[in-house]
């Protein structure tokens, strides 16, 4: 994947398939194309950011990993690191010890599925937020965006509508 997306150059990047490791690839890509102003909605009920002291799957350590965190093997593929202050969790559910302390320690926001049950407001004013703080509001909107519908959706998550569009360009 790192040749092709080396190959071609993209501003953008749309892929299917795979665990999360596949996504530390073209995150970490993307990141470094915008400077470290990649802004990332993470929707997933789990934060990846373990170490392999607290769990021995690398799918769970990807986050951690483009945090410069994580498996320092795969970290240290990482040439810009995600800005925590530029991630925020949707959807996260309960976390164990040590991912709360990442989590609270690199001050990233996170909605559980309850606080977005009704109301997307959490993720709306993070956008804002970052508008104000003078980065480059489209890219947030170009945020990647991770969801695994089923770790999601639970009975505290009724019908949410999910709508994709997908631009994708290439030079």
């Amino acid at each position: 994947m790192k040749k092709i997306i080396q190959h071609h150059k993209p501003e953008k990047i749309v892929f299917f398939g795979g665990d999360c490791m596949v996504e530390q690839t073209p995150i970490s890509y993307l990141n470094q194309l915008y400077d470290g102003n990649l802004g990332v909605l993470w929707m997933d009920a789990h934060p990846d950011v373990t170490t392999p002291k607290e769990f021995h799957h690398e799918h769970a350590m990807v986050l951690g990993n483009l945090l410069g965190e994580g498996d320092p093997v795969f970290a240290a593929k990482v040439p810009v690191k995600l800005n925590p202050k530029k991630v925020m969790f949707g959807g996260l559910q309960k976390t164990t010890k040590q991912e709360t302390e990442v989590i609270q320690r690199l001050g990233m926001r996170h909605a559980s599925p309850a606080d977005l049950a009704h109301d997307s407001s959490a993720i709306l004013d993070w956008i804002k937020e970052e508008k104000s703080r003078n980065y480059l509001f489209i890219l947030i909107l170009m945020s990647w965006m991770q969801v695994y519908l089923d770790h999601c959706y639970s009975q505290t998550l009724p019908k949410i509508p999910v709508l994709f569009i997908i631009f994708l360009r290439v030079k």
